[in-house]
């Protein structure tokens, strides 16, 4: 107990690197509800977006999206967030990189 009431801010907060992951995630579900909710129905454009940010991993969600939208759907919720997961890690990578020179 002693150690949680402790603990440095720096300890409390969410690492960086899951921030932008984190942000993907949300606007999909938010773009999703867009898509499914018919009142939200302004809020699916923002899939465009998400298609646009997400673009060497869009190009299957694109063409899944011809037969399988959920699949399609579900793949870009997933895969793309892996996908800025991994860049936050590749940017934390390359940062640390720089403070060892």
């Amino acid at each position: 107990m002693g150690y949680i009431l402790t603990m440095e801010n720096s300890e409390r907060r969410l690492p960086q690197v899951y921030w932008l992951p984190l942000i993907h995630f949300a606007v999909c579900i938010i773009a999703m509800s867009g898509l499914v909710v018919p009142r939200l129905q302004p809020l699916g454009i923002l899939m465009m977006f998400v298609n646009i940010a997400d673009f060497p991993i869009s190009f299957v969600a694109f063409a899944l999206s011809f037969h399988h939208d959920a699949l399609a759907w579900i793949r870009m919720l997933i895969v793309g967030t892996l996908w800025w997961y991994m860049l936050g890690r590749a940017a934390q990578f390359l940062h640390s990189l720089r403070r060892k020179r």
